[in-house]
């Protein structure tokens, strides 16, 4: 039996009990990493720089809490930033830093994600505003966006401190696993992967709890 047939048959499992729940979290989510909690900084209402920590969509629920009716206005710059002109500049400057043979699809025993999930979560990362940034600790991963049993990681390899222009680096990383590593079912989409950028950090895709 081939290794598509044998793919072919796992995300045919896959899809049955995607069908009656989420995928299920493991144990050590990212093999060989430390999972660490995504920070992400806002202005606060009396001007002081406010820090939360969770995925976006989670951050978003909690700067609501902190700025009563503030979260339709951040949906709606979430959703103008995602479609912006600039947003697809950036992207296009990325793809100097990408090594083409850095990404690789069905990684592992990592469950598979919702590609409409990924594509919410693209959205988000593509809206939010901040840097991301890791302490100086290398393999450590933060879970940036999760909905429907679907996550966005990205995760620090260097022995720095690690910060990036933007959360669009990584809504760029899974934009390009999406676009690459899927399988299509009459219900549903599928997508996992990972992505190494040459500066040392990379971004994966992949069912979770959530």
């Amino acid at each position: 039996m081939t290794f598509t047939n044998l793919r072919s048959i796992a995300l045919t499992s896959v899809l049955a009990a995607a069908a009656v729940a989420p995928p299920a979290a493991k144990d050590s989510p990212i093999e060989g990493y430390t999972i660490a909690p995504a920070t992400w900084e806002f202005n606060g209402p009396d001007g002081q720089t406010v820090q939360l920590n969770g995925t976006a969509q989670e951050v978003v629920a909690q700067f609501d809490v902190l700025v009563p009716n503030s979260r339709a206005q951040l949906i709606a710059s979430i959703t103008a930033a995602s479609t912006s002109t600039s947003r697809h500049d950036e992207n296009s400057l990325l793809e100097k830093c990408y090594d083409e043979t850095k990404l690789h699809c069905w990684v592992g025993h990592w469950d598979y994600a919702r590609l409409s999930a990924i594509q919410d979560g693209i959205d988000y990362l593509n809206g939010v505003p901040g840097r991301p940034w890791h302490n100086p600790r290398p393999s450590t991963c933060a879970r940036v966006s999760c909905s429907y049993g679907s996550a966005i990681y990205w995760c620090n390899d260097n022995r720095s401190r690690k910060e990036l222009n933007s959360y669009q680096n990584i809504a760029h990383g899974a934009d390009r696993i999406k676009n690459t590593c899927h399988e299509i079912f009459p219900s549903m989409t599928l997508t996992q992967g990972q992505i190494f950028y040459k500066d040392n950090w990379n971004v994966i895709v992949r069912g979770d709890d959530c």
